[in-house]
C-alpha cells in the first residue's frame, strides 16, 4: 500500500486540508455580523415562503458533491482501471499507478472540497446577507413599525435564526461546484471512455444550484458567487494534482500527453 516516505510527500495537502476544515467550522459556529441589523417587513426580496422539505438538502449535496466523484476516482482506480488511460500519473518507486492516482486524486478532491467550504463560510459571516425565506424564519410579531431586529423574532430554533443570514454565497452551490468540476475534469484527462458521457457533472451541479433558487434558500447572485467560489476551489485542486505530475514527468524525464 502506502509507505510513510509516499505520505509523507503530501503533507502540506493534508495541513490545507485540516487548516481549511477549522476555517470552515468555526465561521459556520460564529453568528453572521449582521445579527445585530434591522430589517424591513416590507422587504419583498426577504418575504418568500419557507420551504422545509428541499430539492437538495445538506446530507444530499454532501453525496453529490464528495461522496459520489470520490466513488467514482475509487471505481476507475480499481474495479475499472481498464478505462483508463495508459499515460497516468508518473508514481513514486513501491506504489502502482493506479494507487497514486487514487490517493493523489482524493488528496486533491478533499482540498478543492474543503476550500470551497472555508471560503463560503468565511464570506457567509462576513457578508451575513438575509435568505429569500428570513421574515418566515424569524417570525415577527405584527407590530405597528415594519423595522425589526432578531431580538423581535419569535423563532425558537437559534440555528435556523442565524443560518437565515448566511444567503451569501451558496455553500451548495460551490461545493457541488468544486466536486463535480473536479470529477468532470478529472475523467476527461485521465479516461478513455467517451467524452459526452461526463457531461452529466456539469448538468448535476447545475440541478444543486436551480434547487437552492426554487426552494427560497438562495438569490441568483449567491448562486452565482457560489459557484465562482467552487470553480476557482476546483481549479486550485486539478492543478496541485497537475504539477505533481509534471514535476514527476521531470524527474523521470517521460512524455507529456498521449495515451
Amino acid at each position: 500500500m502506502y509507505s510513510f516516505e509516499y505520505l509523507r510527500r503530501f503533507t502540506i495537502h493534508y495541513l490545507a486540508v485540516a487548516a481549511a476544515t477549522l476555517i470552515a467550522v468555526a465561521t459556520e459556529l460564529m453568528p453572521p455580523r449582521s445579527w445585530l441589523a434591522s430589517f424591513d417587513r416590507r422587504d419583498h426580496r426577504i418575504s418568500r415562503s419557507f420551504v422545509a422539505r428541499e430539492i437538495v438538502g445538506n446530507r444530499c449535496c454532501l453525496v453529490i458533491s464528495g461522496v459520489v466523484p470520490l466513488a467514482l476516482i475509487v471505481a476507475y482506480c480499481t474495479v475499472a482501471r481498464s478505462a483508463l488511460r495508459r499515460r497516468l500519473l508518473p508514481p513514486p518507486e513501491g506504489v502502482s499507478k493506479e494507487l497514486h492516482l487514487l490517493h493523489a486524486s482524493g488528496v486533491c478532491l478533499v482540498l478543492a472540497l474543503t476550500l470551497a467550504a472555508a471560503s463560503t463560510c468565511a464570506l457567509k459571516h462576513t457578508i451575513g446577507n438575509p435568505r429569500p425565506d428570513f421574515i418566515e424564519r424569524c417570525d415577527p410579531p405584527a407590530t405597528a413599525t415594519p423595522l425589526f431586529s432578531l431580538d423581535d423574532c419569535r423563532q425558537q430554533d437559534r440555528y435556523m435564526l442565524l443560518d437565515g443570514l448566511r444567503s451569501t454565497p451558496s455553500g451548495h452551490a460551490s461545493v457541488a461546484t468544486a466536486g463535480l468540476t473536479f470529477a468532470f475534469r478529472w475523467q476527461m484527462r485521465f479516461t478513455s471512455t467517451p467524452r459526452l458521457y461526463h457531461w452529466w457533472c456539469p448538468l448535476l451541479a447545475l440541478v444543486v444550484m436551480l434547487s437552492r433558487i426554487l426552494d427560497h434558500k438562495h438569490f441568483w447572485s449567491d448562486v452565482l458567487a457560489g459557484c465562482s467560489l467552487g470553480l476557482a476551489a476546483a481549479l486550485i485542486g486539478w492543478h496541485l494534482l497537475t504539477m505533481n505530475e509534471e514535476k514527476e514527468r521531470q524527474r523521470f524525464q517521460l512524455p507529456i500527453g498521449g495515451k
